[in-house]
């Protein structure tokens, strides 16, 4: 899953730094979110998915689900870091994502078809038994 976090991250930050709506960015950090596992990945999906709201809306986002998760993050160094990385990902000279994306892609299929053709595993209840 983080593999899939780590490609949706790379597609967000090259949609970024081209200039995306913001409906678009905050349906690819949707997808980055339902992928990320690891703690860093969560906490940089996270910054995405605020980068990719209205301001109104970055302060309930960061009391509804931020805190919840990482209590120890304060409000305005959340605010710094999402200004500095929204600078970087302006600045940066990122590489188009398609020719990377369809490989990828390829890869994520062939896993899952992989998984989908092994046969169902038999578990046992460990209470009934």
């Amino acid at each position: 899953m983080d593999d899939w976090a780590m490609a949706i991250k790379r597609r967000f930050d090259a949609r970024f730094h081209q200039g995306h709506q913001k409906a678009a960015l905050k349906r690819v950090a949707d997808f980055m979110l339902c992928a990320a596992r690891t703690r860093d990945l969560r906490w940089q999906a996270y910054l995405r998915y605020a980068m990719s709201q209205e301001p109104d809306r970055v302060q309930p986002v960061f009391d509804s689900f931020i805190q919840g998760e990482f209590p120890d993050a304060d409000w305005p160094g959340f605010l710094k870091q999402i200004e500095s990385q929204s600078g970087v990902l302006k600045a940066v000279q990122i590489p188009e994502i398609r020719s990377s994306s369809a490989s990828q892609s390829q890869n994520a299929r062939s896993k899952l078809m992989n998984i989908t053709n092994q046969p169902p595993l038999n578990v046992m209840n460990p209470v009934a038994a």
